[in-house]
């Protein structure tokens, strides 16, 4: 009886078993033969990511297995012929830090584009990809965007040129940006050697080696060859492709973002980081173009993918403020719609910088792109509310320091909206450039917010710009003093204590403790001056009292590379180091030999005759010019521009080594306090080292100088650069 009722339970557990085995099936592509729809069952939505705004969920991309592809959810496709397909889906999380799900079938599809269900649907042979007249074109599933810890799909268009006659080209995929890298620590991009993904690519395909490609290749190779040798990118992937001339094919490439991007702060002060893909395509027995086979795609790095935002490009790079002269700004801001229905106008409410003109504001793109300008409202209210159209509305801002970009009469639908297919109707942007105006600012920033209809606004995140200033200007200096261990200064010369030059210097407009270089080129002259009295003795009897009096004047050439230190807006700190070239260099000496018969006269002078350490600087002027005082003279030149001289005024005594030219080095240190676009004024401490040559001898000085900067030019029209 026990028996049973073990085998009565078995009977009923095991039902129930099954049916939440089921419950946990895998993801599967499944295959609508009747309306050719693509979609996958069992599929669980991605985790959500700790402090996500919104609600996490996946974005696809389809792969036929025909060199086709679809970023659609549930995408409807026709084969020009039944058989086995191999389908792959790659799925990509948001507002998710799951990992990416790649899911594949190789499975029968039936039917053809000839069918009646295929025309009516369209859905032959794939979408029109349209890449122009380029030969090469970078697609991806990541929608611009490096999502962390996960791979993400490259399409790769190539198309092979009629009259490329082998038939067989090489692409160079450049991924690994160096400067990324080095502001993360890591590679942010690492390529994937699935051999599953093997036959995601239909036509002759073998990974080769870059420096074999590049040794063999001849001038069509200068591009790729200029980008690896320039080290901005690491190794890249190098492929040898076959395709009909005349063709275009698709390459399928994984590549996986970062884990540790996933542990990475992203400073907003710097901005998004843009590691950008370069793809180079070569067909062989063809003339290289670098505007058709050249394709630039750039990728954003968000902690948490997030759709409404707004982004600022600079495509020159670099920030410079300059008078007069206007810089461009490209901003583009993406929105996409996640409510439960459809929205009929969008407004995107920029606030607007103060030193930007908004009159300048020209629109690059949009999407929906079949809105029309709108006609009767570029900057009031909208008359016509029957059209769909795109309105520009600057008049708000002196009022409310805004301007609007208001799409009118649209259909931009919701991402939670029953029976929408795919992703790609819920989003917009618009992309607009906007120039400078002469407000000098330290920075510029952009944020706002997007409205749905009547609903609350969703602020953007601020997005900002440091400015720098660049400059060449004239510096103008006066020597207050120089002084060495056994010299004192010297101002015999007004040259000696002059200091002219010109300086090139970027500096950043930005308060606080932030380094920027330049550069120097200064004409500097110093004065040296040095008294020196002993006893002498000749025959071991007879004694006199010997004064020396040498003054050294040195010119120099100094060049300079400087780093500075910008604090509170208007006070500088500068460090210069650099070589400096003696130009010209005169010393003077002169010599007097008193016995102590001639020294008797002048009681006051005895005790000095047999104590010259004690010899004050008015008893030394005394006494070397003393009446009946034997006095010699003589000059030594040296530098640069200056004959090598020894000195002669010893003939019978001593004969002093001979002065040469040597180069030095100059270290300084400078505070500066000044408008950087006119006049800064600056005190500079400096130290001079001469290796072996006054007198072969080593020679240092140091000295003070007191100056001032004149801008002379602003630099950087047209260049800019984000932080």
């Amino acid at each position: 009886m026990r028996t049973y009722c073990y085998l009565l339970i078995v009977l009923i557990c095991l039902p129930l078993c099954l049916s939440g085995q089921s419950t946990r099936s895998q993801p599967e592509i499944k295959y609508n033969p009747v309306s050719r729809q693509f979609f996958v069952q069992n599929l669980p939505p991605p985790d959500s990511a700790a402090g996500a705004e919104k609600a996490p969920y996946w974005s696809y991309f389809w792969e036929f297995g025909d060199g086709h592809y679809s970023t659609a959810r549930n995408p409807h496709y026709c084969y020009s012929g039944q058989g086995i397909k191999n389908i792959r889906l790659s799925l990509v999380p948001h507002y998710s830090y799951s990992p990416t799900r790649v899911i594949r079938r190789n499975m029968f599809v039936g039917g053809s584009c000839n069918d009646a269900a295929c025309r009516r649907l369209g859905a032959c042979n794939g979408p029109n990809y349209n890449i122009g007249s380029k030969l090469v074109q970078v697609g991806s599933n990541a929608d611009h965007e490096l999502v962390p810890n996960n791979e993400i799909q490259l399409a790769i268009h190539l198309r092979m040129p009629r009259g490329a006659t082998a038939g067989e080209g090489d692409l160079f995929l450049f991924y690994q940006d160096q400067e990324v890298i080095e502001e993360l620590g890591f590679p942010p991009l690492i390529a994937r050697n699935d051999p599953q993904d093997q036959q995601r690519n239909l036509f002759a395909l073998t990974q080769t080696s870059v420096r074999s490609v590049l040794d063999a290749g001849g001038s069509n190779y200068r591009l790729a060859r200029s980008l690896y040798e320039s080290r901005s990118y690491g190794r890249p992937l190098v492929y040898r492709c076959r395709i009909a001339p005349g063709e275009t094919q698709r390459l399928f490439i994984s590549l996986a973002a970062s884990r540790s991007l996933r542990l990475h702060r992203f400073d907003d002060k710097k901005g998004e980081l843009v590691p950008e893909i370069k793809a180079v395509w070569v067909p062989h027995d063809y003339a290289f173009n670098e505007g058709l086979m050249l394709d630039n795609y750039p990728l954003k790095m968000l902690s948490v993918h997030d759709p409404n935002r707004i982004r600022v490009r600079f495509p020159n790079g670099r920030a410079t403020y300059v008078r007069n002269h206007p810089q461009t700004f490209e901003v583009e801001i993406d929105f996409q719609n996640r409510g439960g229905s459809p929205a009929r106008q969008v407004i995107a409410a920029v606030d607007w910088p103060e030193n930007l003109d908004p009159n300048s504001i020209e629109i690059l793109g949009r999407d929906p792109t079949n809105s029309s300008v709108c006609p009767d409202c570029p900057n009031g209210p909208l008359t016509d509310t029957t059209s769909s159209c795109f309105q520009l509305d600057t008049s708000r801002v002196a009022s409310e320091g805004k301007v609007y970009f208001i799409f009118h009469n649209v259909m931009i639908h919701g991402k939670r909206e029953t029976g929408l297919g795919g992703n790609e109707f819920t989003k917009g942007r618009v992309r607009f450039s906007a120039r400078s105006n002469n407000r000098q600012r330290q920075q510029t920033a952009f944020s706002g917010g997007i409205i749905f209809d009547n609903e609350d606004p969703i602020a953007t995140r601020e997005r900002h710009r440091n400015w720098r200033h660049r400059g060449l200007g004239l510096r103008v200096g006066y020597n207050l003093g120089a002084n060495n261990d056994d010299f004192d200064a010297f101002s015999g010369n007004f040259r000696d204590w002059l200091q002219v030059g010109l300086y090139y210097r970027r500096s950043s407009l930005k308060e606080g403790l932030t380094p920027f270089a330049g550069v120097e080129l200064n004409y500097s002259g110093q004065g040296l001056n040095r008294d020196l009295a002993y006893n002498t003795f000749f025959d071991n009897e007879v004694s006199s009292l010997a004064l020396f009096r040498e003054r050294l004047n040195v010119q120099t050439l100094d060049i300079l590379a400087t780093t500075e230190f910008r604090v509170g807006g208007v006070f500088s700190l500068v460090l210069g180091a650099g070589p400096s070239l003696p130009l010209w260099a005169k010393s003077n000496l002169t010599f007097s030999s008193l016995q102590f018969s001639e020294v008797a006269d002048f009681p006051q002078y005895e005790s000095l005759y047999f104590n010259p350490e004690e010899i004050g600087e008015q008893a030394f002027e005394e006494l070397l010019f003393l009446d009946g005082a034997e006095i010699f003279t003589s000059e030594s030149r040296f530098g640069l521009f200056g004959e090598d001289q020894a000195s002669t005024f010893l003939n019978n005594i001593t004969q002093p080594p001979t002065s040469q030219f040597r180069p030095g080095a100059l270290v300084s240190i400078s505070g500066e306090l000044g408008d950087l676009n006119r006049l800064t004024m600056g005190f500079r401490y400096s130290f001079r080292f001469y290796p072996n040559t006054y007198l072969l001898e080593d020679l240092n000085f140091s000295s003070i100088q007191a100056y001032l900067r004149i801008n002379l030019t602003s630099l950087g029209r047209n260049r800019l650069t984000q932080f």
